[in-house]
């Protein structure tokens, strides 16, 4: 578990460090954050400390807790029979409120602000 938390946390450092965005769509097909389903047992709500993590720093995850939707600030609905499962997706942040979500700017080409999301899909892969 922990280990699948930590490669998540790898990857969203690697899209954003290591380069611009230039096209969402490259972006979403050629990193496996973006193709892999997450479903009820593999998704956790944890404290990251510190919060910035440094280079060569220690950092620690505690404080494991099932996840919750923050719109609706309840557990999250995973369907009657437990097979609702979430995906990460990019989104261009021009739509959204710069207070209540992490914007992540393209500092290489300035073509705009991004947002990593988490959409909720139904078993049949519709999304809900």
């Amino acid at each position: 578990m922990k280990k699948q938390l930590l490669l998540i946390l790898f990857a969203l450092g690697t899209i954003f460090n290591a380069s611009a965005i230039s096209d969402i769509d490259l972006v979403r097909n050629r990193i496996g954050l973006f193709q892999n389903k997450y479903y009820k047992d593999n998704v956790w709500d944890v404290q990251r400390s510190p919060s910035y993590p440094t280079t060569d720093g220690i950092w620690k995850l505690t404080y494991f807790s099932d996840p919750y939707d923050v719109l609706t600030n309840s557990d999250i609905d995973w369907g009657r029979n437990g097979d609702r499962y979430l995906m990460f997706n990019i989104v261009e942040a021009d739509d959204f409120d710069p207070i209540r979500y992490k914007r992540y700017e393209d500092d290489i080409y300035r073509t705009g602000d991004y947002l990593l999301v988490l959409n909720l899909y139904e078993s049949d892969g519709s999304f809900s």
